[in-house]
């Protein structure tokens, strides 16, 4: 028998510190977490696609910008890591409700 995946305590997840730097040709100088800067290109919005793969114990998520223009990520989660990702998105969700 399996054992099922522990999960770590939800953990609010602050906003990526700024200030955000937007050019004149779309690129964004983004603040990594590890105190570098990247360029990268500034999307508005996304498309998702997914696969049921259980013979690699969850499903295959792709995630592009809404146009397709740039390179996605395409990864595989467990059926916890896909409520892990999703209670991550609720914290953000709930966040700006506090702010607006």
């Amino acid at each position: 028998m399996i054992e099922p995946e522990k999960l770590a305590p939800p953990t609010r997840r602050p906003p990526m510190p700024g200030p955000l730097v937007v050019l004149t040709n779309g690129m964004a100088l983004i603040l990594q977490p590890d105190g570098s800067h990247a360029m990268q290109r500034l999307e508005a919005g996304l498309t998702l696609g997914w696969m049921d793969t259980p013979e690699l114990g969850g499903i295959i998520l792709s995630i592009r910008d809404a146009h397709c223009h740039a390179e996605g990520l395409v990864t595989t989660l467990s059926r916890p890591g896909l409520r892990g990702l999703i209670e991550d998105l609720q914290d953000i969700d709930a966040q700006l409700g506090e702010r607006r």
